[in-house]
């Protein structure tokens, strides 16, 4: 596969800072080298400055670029003890909400982790208690997320996970074949989709519970920063904002302004500022 040097990378970078409001120079450099190099493959471009000229001749194919730039490789309920660990802490305080319980799936996610937690609310009998919102970059991914697909692959990983969350029902209910397997879209038809940067300018307000799982690995710190300040700035006192498992906020500077919980599992309650 094509390897592109430092110089290249940053070739793309300038010239996609001239076409598009998404703050590339401070994505980690080597996992987004390692998305562009597949995307230049894959689309057949050859080589930076292949990938340069499409992205400026041909406006539809950024909608193309920010869907493939989405990290895509996971599964559904990944990491079951951070699941198990939500129906046990989280779910009561949305049973006591009395107004609409606001949950924030931010960053660059694909689904997965937006119908695992819808799932869990149907079993509960939450679902209408809750609002989703998700952060897309393209209109792609809102499409690629309203209509999900797992592969065989993601489908085995999937059912392992479910089984290990501990819950009394089977994934498969939820999955219907139509062209492949498909989860069921009615489990997030009330699900709102936001357009965004990737500092969530135009963030929703007095959320509950944010996700922004596995997405800190593909920051530098300037980039993890400006987007902790948004997400802290939308959460409610006392809200809740989860992490990856392989993530911290030590090094950030708004680590000081979450209290994680009697959990390994990288949860965390927001407090005011002193």
């Amino acid at each position: 596969m094509l390897e592109l040097g430092i110089i290249e990378t940053r070739d793309i970078i300038k010239a996609l800072e001239g076409i598009h409001p998404f703050e590339f120079r401070n994505l980690a450099l080597t996992s987004f080298k390692r998305q562009l190099e597949k995307i230049i493959t894959k689309h057949t471009l050859r080589n930076a400055q292949g990938l340069i000229d499409r992205l400026n001749t041909d406006a539809e194919f950024m909608n193309v670029f920010m869907h493939e730039l989405a990290v895509k490789e996971t599964e559904m309920f990944r990491d079951p003890s951070v699941w198990r660990d939500l129906q046990k802490n989280i779910f009561k305080d949305i049973k006591s909400s009395v107004t609409s319980y606001k949950v924030w799936f931010a960053g660059m996610p694909t689904g997965e982790e937006l119908y695992s937690f819808a799932i869990l609310l149907k079993e509960a009998g939450l679902l209408d208690k809750v609002q989703m919102y998700i952060s897309v970059f393209s209109d792609i991914s809102e499409e690629s997320i309203l209509n999900k697909y797992i592969d065989d692959k993601q489908h085995e990983l999937s059912v392992a996970n479910y089984d290990r969350v501990g819950t009394k029902s089977y994934l498969d209910k939820y999955i219907i074949q139509e062209s492949g397997k498909k989860i069921v879209p009615e489990l997030i038809k009330n699900v709102r989709f936001i357009k965004q940067n990737t500092i969530f300018e135009g963030a929703p307000s007095n959320i509950k519970l944010v996700f922004f799982r596995n997405q800190m690995i593909y920051h530098n710190q300037v980039l993890q920063d400006k987007a902790l300040n948004s997400v802290y700035e939308a959460i409610a006192i006392g809200g809740h904002l989860v992490i990856g498992v392989n993530e911290t906020l030590d090094h950030s500077s708004y680590g000081k302004y979450f209290i994680k919980k009697d959990t390994k599992e990288n949860i965390f309650r927001k407090k005011g500022r002193v």
